[in-house]
């Protein structure tokens, strides 16, 4: 009679926390649905009040460009290249995973969609913030001098967060990536085109 009742008991525990991680995912699903509809509008507005500055396809192009560059550049030395567009703790930090013994490595990355802007900040006290979704396989093997291979990895379809600054006379750089969304991001804004939340929680850029 114990024995039944704690395997009931762990069922159903194992039902809750089930049910309660379906919900939890529905509901951010939820969530970033309406932030990339809402941040695509903007960017959209952005596009045609300032093709000069802002462009959303060239920016959604750009971003998969540099993501695909950073986790598939063939050598070192490419891989530096993506400094004028990436912070450079973060091209040391994809470095140093490299095996000593590597001397180039044989990458293929696949998008499973278009980059998904999730957030926009633009105007405002700090610099113009752009936040896109990807979710991509990554297959890579590094190669010695001897040409074996040396290591191989294979990463299922993943999503991740590219979290873009625009800096005044040099452009978008990436500023991170991270596996989770910011929880206390305040709503998509732009001063330009008159869409400021009225009740952001200043703080959430911070977060």
């Amino acid at each position: 009679m114990e024995l039944l009742l704690i395997l009931t008991c762990a069922v159903s525990a194992w039902l809750g926390a089930s049910l309660y991680r379906a919900y939890t995912g529905r509901r951010v699903s939820r969530e970033m649905s309406a932030r990339n509809v809402e941040t695509e509008r903007i960017l959209a507005q952005l596009s045609a009040q300032q093709p000069g500055i802002w462009d959303l396809d060239e920016l959604r192009a750009h971003v998969e460009r540099v993501a695909e560059q950073f986790w598939a550049a063939p050598t070192p030395l490419e891989l530096e290249v993506v400094k004028n567009w990436v912070r450079r703790d973060m091209v040391e930090a994809q470095l140093s995973r490299w095996p000593a013994a590597a001397v180039r490595r044989e990458a293929v990355v696949t998008l499973e969609h278009p980059a998904a802007f999730v957030h926009v900040t633009e105007g405002g006290n700090g610099p113009d913030r752009v936040i896109a979704r990807l979710s991509a396989r990554i297959a890579q093997d590094f190669i010695n001098a001897e040409g074996r291979c040396i290591r191989t990895e294979r990463h299922p379809a993943w999503p991740s967060y590219h979290h873009w600054v625009h800096i005044d006379g040099q452009g978008w750089q990436l500023e991170a990536i991270t596996e989770t969304f910011p929880r206390r991001e305040a709503p998509p804004s732009s001063v330009s085109c008159g869409i400021v939340p009225e009740k952001a929680d200043p703080a959430a850029s911070q977060a």
